[in-house]
């Protein structure tokens, strides 16, 4: 016989006994939430307590929120080889979208469903957020911008960019949207914010090895989708396709950065 779940507010009052949130609201709180989940799934209650406390403006819950979640969240950042001083900001930026937003507002705080550790799921928002501070600060100028900078002196590069730029552009952006979510982020986690693959790695909670094969499999999926639509696309001939991809591969780093550079890094 399976052992019946614990009670969600027995579990969230005894690990958060001074936090006052009436308990029929947090069972709302919890339904809302965790609609089209499975009934067997784990509920993290008093992950769950905790974050309603803090949309309601609970001030001892907002406390808590920040010894449990902010409070050494700088030193993990740092230790993930991002500088201090973007940890800092980062932590900063994410303390002011959960917990102060506009007047008329919830913070995103209401955002978290429990499908996780609520720390864990503030650390992934701040990891994301340090990436986007360190975008902004490494952000070409729109000189190195222009798109497929090709050498006017190399006519191979001029007849490229005159002809075959347009569909280049998009096999390329056909391709980008046809990877799975993992393989779009690794891209722009190396390619926009140039970061290692053991930093790579550690976001993933994976060896380096691992996040170097994932890496390599996802630009092998991307060249082979764009070469696969400029084929479809192109009336050439096997040779100068191959020159086309040959020019495609040495162009392909500032593509990168200027289509996955220009959104923010997606879930997942």
């Amino acid at each position: 016989m399976a052992e019946a779940a614990p009670d969600p507010i027995a579990v969230a009052h005894a690990a958060w006994p001074d936090l006052d949130v009436p308990d029929v609201d947090f069972l709302a709180y919890i339904a809302e939430r965790r609609d089209g989940v499975s009934p067997d799934a784990h509920v993290p209650a008093a992950d769950l307590y905790l974050a309603c406390a803090c949309v309601r403006g609970v001030p001892a819950a907002l406390a808590a929120f920040e010894h449990a979640c902010l409070g050494r969240l700088v030193d993990a950042l740092v230790r993930q080889d991002l500088p201090r001083a973007v940890a800092e900001d980062a932590v900063q930026n994410v303390r002011q979208k959960l917990l102060c937003p506009p007047p008329g507002t919830v913070g995103r705080i209401g955002d978290y469903k429990g499908a996780g550790s609520l720390a864990g799921w503030v650390k992934v928002i701040a990891i994301r957020e340090a990436l986007q501070l360190l975008r902004k600060e490494r952000a070409p100028t729109d000189d190195q911008l222009v798109e497929l900078p090709l050498a006017a002196a190399d006519p191979e590069l001029a007849h490229f960019r005159k002809v075959y730029l347009e569909q280049f552009r998009e096999a390329l952006l056909a391709a980008l949207a046809e990877l799975p979510l993992r393989d779009r982020n690794i891209l722009r986690h190396q390619y926009v914010y140039r970061m290692t693959i053991d930093q790579i790695g550690a976001i993933y909670h994976v060896h380096r090895v691992t996040a170097s094969r994932w890496e390599v499999k996802a630009r092998a999926a991307l060249l082979a989708g764009t070469r696969r639509r400029l084929m479809q696309r192109l009336k050439v001939s096997a040779a100068e396709l191959e020159s086309i991809m040959r020019i495609i591969q040495s162009q392909l780093d500032i593509s990168l950065l200027r289509y996955l550079g220009s959104d923010e890094p997606e879930p997942g």
